[in-house]
């Protein structure tokens, strides 16, 4: 991993949420969903969750709405019909019960078997039920961001280890680095959920606008840094 590019996109990022109304919410966003799972996903409630409790589960999510932007509801109806509730909650239990003990890749493997909650959705609800734990995972936000920092994950996993479950658990050392920039970089209370949003901050600047582009015109800037942020 480029440690200096991290280190000054870490910087970039805590100063733009200071003042980014945006970025505060979207942060704050991830606190509520946070909340919310680590109230309803406790093994001995979820046997009793409705649809209702389903329904606000999945469809508020960032995984769930690029599903089913326009009906949110007709898309949870039919991912209902398809599964059915005690599938839904069987896969829910097995998740939050493994993330307790401790998740191993054949853990996550036997979980995306079950089917019904996904990559995408299953380790978004495990970053909200143990965000200092364990992080979302999205091949097309959370590998091209690290790429962008100069760390190619997947690439770098020895043969026959290269698949999705093996992928997700060897994010940890780096998702602990980026967590270590943020506090570095003035950021109190720094878990994975924070991570997290900082990972999708830097696929979004990667993709609006090349490293250093001035507002995307293709001129290159050299980042200036008070003498505060220059030291190590």
């Amino acid at each position: 991993m480029d440690e200096n590019k991290l280190k000054q996109l870490a910087k970039a990022f805590v100063r733009e949420l200071q003042t980014s109304k945006d970025l505060q919410d979207h942060m704050a966003e991830h606190r509520r969903r946070s909340q919310r799972a680590r109230e309803m996903l406790r093994l001995e409630h979820i046997p009793s969750l409705t649809e209702d409790d389903l329904f606000v589960l999945f469809s508020d999510s960032d995984s769930f709405s690029p599903w089913f932007l326009r009906d949110k509801e007709r898309g949870f109806k039919a991912r209902l019909q398809k599964f059915g509730i005690e599938r839904l909650r069987d896969a829910l239990r097995e998740l939050v019960a493994r993330g307790e003990r401790g998740l191993t890749s054949d853990d996550l493997g036997l979980i995306w078997k079950m089917r019904g909650l996904g990559t995408l959705l299953s380790t978004e609800l495990l970053a909200y039920r143990f965000p200092t734990r364990y992080w979302t995972y999205s091949p097309n936000v959370t590998l091209p961001a690290f790429q962008k920092l100069g760390e190619d994950v997947k690439a770098a996993m020895p043969r026959g280890q290269k698949s999705e479950p093996y992928v997700y658990l060897a994010l940890q050392p780096h998702m602990d680095k980026v967590s270590q920039a943020l506090r570095d970089a003035g950021l109190k209370d720094v878990d994975y959920l924070t991570a997290d949003v900082f990972l999708w901050w830097v696929k979004q600047e990667a993709t609006e606008k090349a490293p250093g582009d001035v507002a995307g015109t293709g001129e290159q800037t050299v980042i200036e840094l008070t003498p505060e942020e220059g030291r190590a």
